[in-house]
């Protein structure tokens, strides 16, 4: 099967999220994020590049998997760009509804109800309610982390895909919902994960809604993927390499830290 993931933004950075997965003639954005810098998008041109654009045979909808702006602060610049079938969990969507409405002091009224348009236009999917993507059928299940929070299973011509943003464990607050997830994401043949806590190991040390290294293992353990692409693989100072570890761990498991602007090529594992 012909197929690519290629990083806009986040790949080898924290903040600025989002990612195009190719499959077959089938193209969706994972996640729309910004960064706290002078350059605060993802990289619209390398998706024009790619041919993904309002208009061609392929626009690319994307899918966003929580409420934190590292994951969909850029939605109104792609929104004016013409990227305007965006799709995310009720719950994301009135927590991003309620932060525009929180801020309203902050914007003008045209910044307002520009802002307001492009969240209200969300189309909401609950956990475990199917939905399409061109020829990609996908859902959502909990991925803890915050409310709302979202992994998404993406299943093309019986291959599967799963792409998490954030996650934690428990992967939701009821034990039944939070134990099926398992049974949609075994056996995938591509995991895309967040991993920007994997090389600790210690809860105490940050959020306990942050995946680290043995939240990381007890993911894969579960999915047994082909293949694992790590966002923000390498901790701060490049003195540990999580896809190390895990290729030990698993030697049958091909791991890569997914860096900006590189296409990854799923041909030779999604056969």
């Amino acid at each position: 099967m012909e197929g690519y993931f290629l990083a806009t933004g986040g790949g080898s950075e924290i903040g600025a999220s989002s990612y195009c997965l190719s499959l077959g003639n089938n193209r969706v954005i994972l996640d729309c994020g910004m960064r706290f810098g002078e350059r605060k998008y993802p990289s619209i041109d390398s998706l024009f590049q790619e041919g993904i654009f309002p208009g061609s045979s392929q626009p690319g909808s994307i899918i966003v998997s929580h409420s934190h702006k590292d994951h969909f602060g850029a939605l109104p610049y792609f929104y004016q760009n013409g990227f305007q079938r965006i799709i995310s969990t009720p719950q994301c969507k009135d927590n991003l509804i309620k932060r525009v409405s929180a801020c309203l002091d902050t914007f003008n009224i045209d910044q307002y109800l520009d802002l307001k348009r492009v969240f209200m236009s969300i189309a909401a999917y609950d956990f475990f309610e199917p939905f399409s993507c061109g020829e990609l059928n996908c859902l959502f299940v909990p991925a803890g982390h915050i409310d709302g929070a979202a992994m998404t299973v993406i299943f093309y011509e019986g291959q599967k895909v799963v792409y998490t943003g954030d996650f934690s464990f428990p992967l939701s607050r009821n034990e039944y919902e939070s134990s099926c997830v398992f049974d949609f994401i075994r056996d995938a043949d591509i995991l895309i994960t967040e991993s920007t806590y994997g090389y600790l190991s210690n809860k105490a040390a940050i959020s306990s809604k942050h995946a680290q290294y043995d939240d990381l293992c007890f993911l894969i353990e579960k999915v047994y993927p082909k293949k694992v692409f790590f966002i923000h693989g390498d901790n701060q100072d490049k003195s540990w390499n999580i896809t190390d570890e895990i290729n030990e761990k698993w030697p049958s498991i091909k791991a890569v830290n997914v860096k900006n602007f590189e296409k990854y090529y799923l041909g030779g594992i999604m056969a």
